[in-house]
């Protein structure tokens, strides 16, 4: 079995930061914060996204609004659960972004 080589980036304590910042604004506002603060540190990320939705004829911001953003606050919770469960177990090969 061949393995690829990967690097998981823990953006989540920045992802915390963002969404103590943006409670209580506008979906809009959210999702804009979200490119121009939060993923600016994360340009190649950014990128990714939006390529790959582009590629399959969908517009990101529209998803993050429909599907996302809308949810966060009641799926915060189990993000955070995810993100701990997560370290856990790759805690070895993880690296954290700054």
């Amino acid at each position: 079995m061949v393995m690829n080589d990967f690097a998981l980036v823990d953006t989540f304590n920045d992802f915390k930061k963002y969404w103590r910042k943006v409670v209580g604004k506008s979906l809009d506002e959210k999702i804009e914060l979200w490119e121009r603060e939060y993923m600016s540190k994360y340009p190649e990320l950014l990128e990714l996204q939006i390529r790959c939705y582009s590629e399959i004829g969908l517009n990101w911001k529209e998803i993050a609004r429909k599907m996302i953003f809308n949810k966060i606050d009641n799926l915060y919770p189990l993000m955070e659960k995810a993100w701990i469960n997560a370290l856990e177990i790759s805690s070895p090969c993880v690296t954290v972004a700054f």
